[in-house]
Protein backbone atom coordinates (compact mmCIF):
# COMPACT_ATOMS: atom_id res chain seq x y z
CA UNK A 1 0.00 0.00 0.00
CA UNK A 2 2.96 2.08 -0.87
CA UNK A 3 0.47 5.06 -2.55
CA UNK A 4 -1.94 5.06 0.23
CA UNK A 5 -1.29 5.54 3.96
CA UNK A 6 -3.96 4.92 6.39
CA UNK A 7 -3.71 6.33 10.59
CA UNK A 8 -6.38 5.97 12.59
CA UNK A 9 -7.17 7.77 15.49
CA UNK A 10 -9.34 6.83 18.22
CA UNK A 11 -11.90 10.29 19.68
CA UNK A 12 -14.81 9.87 22.29
CA UNK A 13 -17.41 10.25 19.71
CA UNK A 14 -15.47 7.53 17.54
CA UNK A 15 -12.36 7.18 15.74
CA UNK A 16 -11.35 9.14 12.67
CA UNK A 17 -9.56 7.32 9.51
CA UNK A 18 -7.07 9.89 7.93
CA UNK A 19 -6.60 8.46 4.34
CA UNK A 20 -3.30 10.02 2.29
CA UNK A 21 -2.19 9.27 -0.95
CA UNK A 22 -4.54 7.47 -3.76
CA UNK A 23 -6.39 4.69 -3.49
CA UNK A 24 -6.52 3.67 -7.00
CA UNK A 25 -7.13 0.00 -8.28
CA UNK A 26 -3.65 -1.46 -7.21
CA UNK A 27 -4.52 0.06 -3.15
CA UNK A 28 -8.07 -1.06 -3.74
CA UNK A 29 -7.26 -4.85 -1.87
CA UNK A 30 -5.61 -3.07 1.25
CA UNK A 31 -8.03 -0.63 1.78
CA UNK A 32 -10.56 -3.19 1.94
CA UNK A 33 -8.65 -5.14 4.23
CA UNK A 34 -7.88 -2.15 6.51
CA UNK A 35 -11.83 -1.24 6.71
CA UNK A 36 -12.45 -4.33 7.74
CA UNK A 37 -10.08 -4.13 10.76
CA UNK A 38 -11.58 -0.52 11.56
CA UNK A 39 -15.27 -2.45 11.09
CA UNK A 40 -14.34 -5.36 13.64
CA UNK A 41 -13.80 -2.16 16.21
CA UNK A 42 -17.32 -1.19 16.06
CA UNK A 43 -17.08 2.51 16.07
CA UNK A 44 -20.29 4.85 16.77
CA UNK A 45 -18.88 6.91 14.52
CA UNK A 46 -16.33 6.83 11.68
CA UNK A 47 -14.79 9.76 10.14
CA UNK A 48 -12.86 9.20 6.82
CA UNK A 49 -10.91 11.98 6.53
CA UNK A 50 -10.07 12.45 2.81
CA UNK A 51 -8.16 15.43 2.83
CA UNK A 52 -5.12 14.11 2.12
CA UNK A 53 -6.46 11.73 -0.67
CA UNK A 54 -5.03 13.50 -4.30
CA UNK A 55 -7.53 9.87 -5.85
CA UNK A 56 -10.06 7.58 -5.59
CA UNK A 57 -10.55 5.06 -8.43
CA UNK A 58 -14.43 3.07 -8.29
CA UNK A 59 -12.37 0.15 -6.69
CA UNK A 60 -11.53 2.30 -3.74
CA UNK A 61 -15.22 3.93 -3.86
CA UNK A 62 -16.60 0.58 -3.37
CA UNK A 63 -14.65 -0.19 -0.12
CA UNK A 64 -15.53 3.04 1.23
CA UNK A 65 -19.07 1.69 0.47
CA UNK A 66 -19.05 -1.54 1.81
CA UNK A 67 -17.05 -0.21 5.17
CA UNK A 68 -19.66 2.25 5.58
CA UNK A 69 -22.70 -0.56 4.91
CA UNK A 70 -21.17 -3.09 7.66
CA UNK A 71 -20.82 0.20 10.18
CA UNK A 72 -24.25 1.14 9.44
CA UNK A 73 -25.55 -2.32 10.04
CA UNK A 74 -24.07 -2.39 13.31
CA UNK A 75 -25.64 0.64 14.56
CA UNK A 76 -22.45 3.33 13.84
CA UNK A 77 -22.15 6.09 11.15
CA UNK A 78 -19.64 6.58 8.21
CA UNK A 79 -18.78 10.43 7.36
CA UNK A 80 -16.71 11.94 5.25
CA UNK A 81 -14.60 14.64 5.71
CA UNK A 82 -12.41 18.00 3.77
CA UNK A 83 -12.60 16.29 0.42
CA UNK A 84 -10.51 17.70 -2.51
CA UNK A 85 -12.23 19.56 -4.90
CA UNK A 86 -10.95 16.32 -7.65
CA UNK A 87 -12.31 13.89 -5.13
CA UNK A 88 -15.23 15.31 -4.44
CA UNK A 89 -16.41 15.74 -7.49
CA UNK A 90 -15.72 11.61 -8.23
CA UNK A 91 -18.49 11.09 -5.16
CA UNK A 92 -20.78 13.42 -6.54
CA UNK A 93 -20.74 12.21 -10.09
CA UNK A 94 -21.18 8.79 -8.66
CA UNK A 95 -24.18 9.70 -6.74
CA UNK A 96 -22.30 8.78 -3.48
CA UNK A 97 -23.54 12.08 -1.50
CA UNK A 98 -26.80 10.83 -1.09
CA UNK A 99 -25.23 7.72 0.60
CA UNK A 100 -22.31 9.27 2.21
CA UNK A 101 -22.57 13.02 4.27
CA UNK A 102 -19.64 15.18 3.48
CA UNK A 103 -18.22 17.86 5.88
CA UNK A 104 -16.02 20.59 5.36
CA UNK A 105 -13.74 19.43 8.21
CA UNK A 106 -13.25 17.07 10.43
CA UNK A 107 -14.34 19.18 13.42
CA UNK A 108 -17.61 19.19 11.66
CA UNK A 109 -17.87 15.44 10.56
CA UNK A 110 -17.29 15.31 14.99
CA UNK A 111 -19.34 17.74 16.18
CA UNK A 112 -22.44 15.56 13.78
CA UNK A 113 -22.41 12.59 16.18
CA UNK A 114 -23.53 13.19 20.10
CA UNK A 115 -20.78 12.46 22.93
CA UNK A 116 -21.24 8.83 24.10
CA UNK A 117 -22.01 8.16 27.62
CA UNK A 118 -19.93 6.32 29.53
CA UNK A 119 -19.76 2.96 29.06
CA UNK A 120 -22.13 3.09 25.76
CA UNK A 121 -21.76 1.15 23.27
CA UNK A 122 -19.99 4.08 21.54
CA UNK A 123 -16.82 2.66 22.81
CA UNK A 124 -14.69 1.08 19.84
CA UNK A 125 -12.55 -1.05 21.33
CA UNK A 126 -9.45 0.11 19.68
CA UNK A 127 -6.40 0.38 21.48
CA UNK A 128 -5.50 4.03 23.47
Amino acid sequence: MANLKIDIEQKPQGVVARLTGEAGVDEADELDRSLRLLTAAKPALAVLDLAGMSYIASMGIGALVKFRNEISHAGGRVVLAALRPLVLDTFKHAGLLRVFQAYPTVDDAIRSAPVPSAGSAAQTGLPK
